[in-house]
């Protein structure tokens, strides 16, 4: 009910709470509260925070790096199908 008018972009979370609104920061944030959630032990609550973390940040560069070796396949394809079937607005 509430939570669309919640303004939770990145920059917004980052500019309100500064240094702890990096991802990496959110990303051991909640792998811990997880963990306590979980009822880990608290080596694993720490290694599951750190895990976290690490994705928080390394996910989004790796999908970056995807997506720009998939662009060339899209334009292609995107032009064959134009070739093929007009030039109607076609989503790949």
């Amino acid at each position: 009910p509430g939570l669309n008018k919640l303004d939770a972009d990145p920059e917004t979370i980052q500019k309100r709470f500064g240094a702890f609104g990096e991802s990496i920061f959110v990303g051991l944030i909640l792998g811990l509260g997880v963990g306590v959630l979980a009822g880990y032990k608290p080596g694993d609550i720490i290694n599951l925070g750190m895990s976290m973390a690490a994705v928080m940040v390394l996910m989004p560069r790796m999908v970056k790096i995807l997506m720009e070796g998939l662009m060339p396949v899209s334009e292609s394809a995107r032009t064959w199908l134009n070739k093929r079937f007009g030039e109607r607005e076609i989503y790949i």
